[in-house]
């Protein structure tokens, strides 16, 4: 009979179905560090990444019940055969594997009923990315702004395109940003004024000083790096230069308030501020969550110069989208210090932070400023530009490499200049406010004190008149 023709030894079947039998894929769907739902709802445009598909698929895939097969009526006979096969261990069901699950898809495939969901979904989805409302998205099993169970929310990163919309979303805006109403980019007012002290030449590297053999070290040691950290070590300190401005590097901002809802926080490759003590303990206190950047108050305070590195394997997007955020974290404290004191942000359509890239696989330098503007509503949060001044081709030749190096350290020169230009401004507001609050009290004591002694010396007055009442009275019974 066939039934025998396929029965073998009970113990090497049973192997074999173990041989067959998938591998356990532990997979850690459930623990996934995940972006939250409400994150992609806050989103006016949706960018084409993994994340987003992740969240696309969650939404609208719904489990599929599959309907219970119609049980068959069986004779006596084939029932003692059925059994008797079942105790060899069965069929063998590897050809149809999965085809149960495959009709079942291509069955509902075609019910309005079953596509209704999804269709929904893309649609909303698709959506949203031509309107920058705050609309709820998403058609799925759990409501689209609700967090999953058992799913660890995770912060976004630069390395992710969803990162850029995010800080577009709060009003910074990258280079050359395309807006919605065909509105040119706005520039800063003082970008002459950059470009010309940005270009103005530097002793250190005439080619007397800085000389061919000077350029071929930094050609061939920039070829050799082939790590992030050899670019910092052996590369860029030659562009960089070591002059007296106080810098740190590859420090976490983590003492900042974020400029947007579930990114992670900076940590610029190197940037330029000043030293605690220079600001005034009332500013430090006042505008803390803006211009104290890390939560060890010994490190630089209002960072407004920047730079971004990259080595050859390095992503150039993600590079932009770090400086990008500093740039953003730089005229945000810069502005908010400007204002000190005052009612309202002062705006002057100035520059005051600037940044640099370096990717050592192209040897490209590129330099950008960013300054704010009044917000469109007049209720918003003022909006960040971010402006592009020049590039330079670093390993071309030697006169490239000069003109890139000057641009790069006069405007870490400049920034400085505008650092301590708006903490001299700061320190005399916040003097000038201590002494009118001082007056103040001192006034409010006098008076108290003042009015102290008059009531004392009435007392004493009164009490005097009293006293000679009563020797009067005494005088005149004894006269009688």
């Amino acid at each position: 009979m066939p039934l025998r023709e396929e029965s073998e030894p009970q113990h090497g079947k049973r192997m074999r179905t173990s041989a067959l039998k998938p591998p356990v894929n532990h997979q850690k769907g459930s623990q996934r560090s995940r972006t939250p739902p409400e994150f992609w709802n806050n989103l006016s445009q949706v960018p084409l990444c993994r994340r987003a598909l992740r969240e696309f698929n969650r939404r609208i895939i719904r489990p599929i019940t599959l309907e219970p097969l119609a049980r068959s009526v069986l004779k006596e006979d084939l029932v003692k055969q059925l059994k008797r096969f079942a105790r060899h261990g069965g069929p063998n069901l590897r050809d149809i594997r999965g085809v149960g699950y495959i009709y079942t898809i291509e069955h509902h495939a075609n019910s309005s009923q079953y596509l209704a969901p999804q269709i929904e979904a893309v649609r909303t989805m698709s959506s949203s990315q031509s309107r920058p409302s705050r609309s709820q998205i998403g058609t799925g099993t759990d409501p689209p702004g609700a967090p999953s169970q058992g799913i660890r929310k995770k912060t976004l990163t630069s390395k992710d395109p969803a990162f850029e919309q995010a800080l577009i979303d709060v009003g910074i805006y990258p280079f050359r940003y395309q807006y919605s109403d065909d509105d040119e980019t706005p520039t800063p007012n003082n970008i002459k004024e950059i470009n010309e002290r940005l270009g103005q030449r530097r002793l250190s590297l005439l080619p007397s000083h800085f000389t061919a053999k000077d350029f071929r070290n930094f050609q061939i040691a920039n070829k050799g790096a082939r790590t992030e950290d050899v670019v910092k070590s052996d590369v860029f300190h030659v562009i960089r230069d070591r002059p007296a401005i106080p810098s740190g590097q590859n420090e976490k901002f983590n003492n900042l308030k974020s400029l947007a809802s579930n990114i992670s926080s900076a940590q610029p490759d190197y940037y330029d501020g000043l030293r605690p003590a220079d600001l005034n303990m009332r500013i430090r206190n006042d505008l803390t969550q803006y211009i104290s950047p890390c939560t060890n108050t010994a490190r630089l305070l209002l960072p407004n110069h920047f730079t971004e590195l990259k080595g050859p394997d390095g992503k150039a997007s993600k590079m932009e989208r770090q400086i990008m955020q500093d740039l953003g974290i730089g005229a945000r404290g810069i502005l908010a210090l400007q204002s000190y004191g005052q009612d309202g942000y002062t705006y002057d359509g100035n520059a005051y932070t600037l940044g640099s890239t370096y990717h050592s696989g192209t040897g490209t330098l590129q330099l950008y400023a960013m300054h704010p503007t009044q917000p469109a509503d007049p209720s918003g949060q003022p909006q960040y530009h971010m402006t592009q001044l020049n590039g330079f081709s670093m390993t071309g030749n030697a006169e490239t490499f000069r003109q890139g190096a000057t641009w790069y350290r006069n405007s870490r020169d400049l920034a400085k200049e505008w650092r301590d230009s708006a903490i001299a401004q700061a320190n005399a507001t916040a003097i000038a406010q201590a002494s009118v609050t001082a007056n103040a009290e001192y006034g409010e004591a006098s008076k108290t004190s003042s009015g102290a002694a008059y009531e004392s010396q009435r007392q004493k007055t009164i009490t005097s008149q009293d006293d000679i009442n009563q020797m009067v009275q005494d005088k005149a019974l004894r006269t009688l």
